[in-house]
């Protein structure tokens, strides 16, 4: 099962099955990646995991070739080089990978 990292928090976090997104992953263990208010924003007042909003922006550190490709989505977010950033829900874990949340 693969682990996501999250380096800033000091976590690791095991990816759900199923090709769940690490937005889900990173939820189901309590770890929230929003930005706002004491880092977080109910998942239901934003985009409900489109891709619209941005605020699950994630840094990936190591591992980015166990991701699924960057989406259309995230090219909106941040242009057509994003670097290493991602949105959390759009991407989901093939293999262990390294993040920071709220870069």
């Amino acid at each position: 099962m693969p682990t996501i990292v999250c380096e800033n928090i000091h976590r690791k976090i095991p990816s759900l099955n199923g090709g769940a997104t690490l937005h889900d992953s990173l939820q189901a263990e309590g770890v929230r990646v929003f930005k706002g208010a004491k880092n977080y924003c109910p998942f239901t007042l934003l985009c409900h995991g489109r891709g619209w909003c941005g605020n699950c922006t994630i840094e990936i550190v190591s591992g980015s070739e166990n991701l699924n490709p960057v989406t259309g989505l995230e090219r909106k977010q941040f242009g057509p080089d994003p670097g290493s950033h991602r949105l959390a829900c759009q991407c989901a874990a093939r293999g262990d990978v390294t993040i920071r949340i709220r870069p």
